[in-house]
């Protein structure tokens, strides 16, 4: 049985809508039903899935504009 590690080099090449369509090929062959995948096709869904998430979490990037000096409280007032 190969190493999950080994499925995640294959999986950070895919763009979303391809690592989409490879989660939905491995749960239709199936039927839907995780017991009934073999070993090899969980290893390749757990790394689908962990590098889905891992795309979903990672935050925009911040502009490198700098914050102004805020204003002290007797300007304000």
């Amino acid at each position: 049985m190969p190493e999950i590690r080994d499925y995640y080099a294959h999986v950070k090449d895919l763009d979303v809508p391809a690592l989409h369509n490879r989660r939905n090929e491995l749960l239709a062959a199936g039927n839907g039903a995780f017991a009934s995948l073999p070993e090899e096709s969980l290893a390749e869904l757990l790394a689908v899935t962990r590098e889905l998430r891992k795309r979903a979490a990672i935050s925009p990037k911040r502009t490198s504009k700098k914050r102004e000096d805020k204003d002290d409280l007797a300007s304000i007032i």
